[in-house]
């Protein structure tokens, strides 16, 4: 008798685990969500709402644009941690197969950090057309991942 209650209280014990696991594993991929779309409203909003707008002559340069620059540049370097499996939950545009493939994100991330590393380079340059050419550079970078990895709809 005192074996089944123990054995019925542990198997209880047991699904509760696995449902406060899967309310975890969901809260974490909301989280993980979150930090990427963080992540990239902060490297679109440098990449072209500041640096792009500096390279087409429709705002002035200035230590504003260079911030922008270290920012994008920073946020970069993180790029291949914000793609964790369970994180393309509802509201995301991660198309789950980018999970299939870490060899080719981590190439796409690699090129993606090279180009806003060397996008620093120009901006602290302060030459426009460096800076023109060095950011065309990065979009590319940066769609060549979304071009295979982002949904044109969310989930």
């Amino acid at each position: 008798m005192r074996s089944t209650v123990v054995t019925t209280a542990f198997l209880a014990a047991l699904s509760l685990a696995a449902v406060a696991g899967g309310a975890f594993a969901a809260d974490s991929g909301q989280a993980a969500f979150a930090k990427r779309k963080h992540a990239m409203d902060e490297m679109g909003h440098a990449l072209f709402l500041q640096i792009g707008k500096v390279a087409k002559g429709q705002l002035h340069y200035g230590p504003d644009t260079v911030q922008a620059a270290q920012t994008l540049n920073n946020v970069a370097q993180t790029i291949a941690t914000l793609f964790p499996p369970g994180s393309a939950v509802k509201g995301s545009r991660m198309n789950p197969d980018i999970v299939k493939d870490p060899q080719k994100i981590e190439a796409l991330a690699m090129q993606t950090q090279a180009t806003t590393a060397a996008l620093l380079v120009a901006v602290k340059t302060g030459d426009l057309s460096k800076i023109g050419a060095a950011t065309q550079t990065a979009d590319k970078a940066c769609a060549a991942c979304h071009t295979q990895y982002r949904l044109k709809t969310k989930l």
